[in-house]
């Protein structure tokens, strides 16, 4: 009987040790657990502050890119009647249509229109001009277009907006 008691308390022992290491082992679960789903919220923010990053990056290298393709179109708006047809000409403007699509195919886009209403979030306005004819705010000049890639602006279009006036 003695021997029974015994064994009886070790097996109570053993049953206690093994509800011991069943906590500890649970606990340890719901740790890793959580160790898991904050590594895996890390890993999400360092993939979007390095998206962020690399988005900013091109935002400042198009920008310094842009005032080439500015250039461009002013010479082309300069070319004289008697070279305009000329294939100097005619390539020279080629590339810089190429160039022009190949921004637009990476997801640059072009705004500023006449005719649109002027929006301080994507116009700069250089000078105003009075026009009776048509609403306040209202784009009458796009002088150097705007530019905006993944959402971010990399260049506002600098523009001449209507004003009320006289008729």
């Amino acid at each position: 009987m003695k021997y029974l008691l015994r064994s009886g308390e070790k097996h109570a022992q053993l049953e206690q040790q093994l509800a011991e290491a069943q906590q500890l082992a649970e606990q340890r679960l719901v740790a890793l657990q959580r160790m898991h789903e904050e590594f895996a919220a890390y890993r999400r923010r360092v993939e979007a502050s390095s998206a962020e990053s690399a988005t900013a990056a091109s935002c400042e290298q198009l920008a310094l890119l842009l005032p080439v393709l500015d250039d461009l179109r002013r010479a082309f708006g300069a070319v004289p009647p008697e070279l305009a047809e000329s294939s100097w000409t005619q390539g020279i403007y080629l590339v810089a249509k190429r160039l022009g699509t190949t921004l637009n195919d990476l997801g640059v886009k072009r705004f500023g229109k006449v005719g649109t209403v002027f929006d301080p979030r994507f116009h700069e306005v250089l000078s105003t001009q009075v026009r009776p004819d048509l609403p306040e705010g209202t784009i009458v000049q796009v002088v150097l277009p705007g530019y905006s890639f993944a959402g971010r602006m990399v260049r506002p279009a600098q523009v001449i907006a209507s004003i009320p006036g006289p008729a």
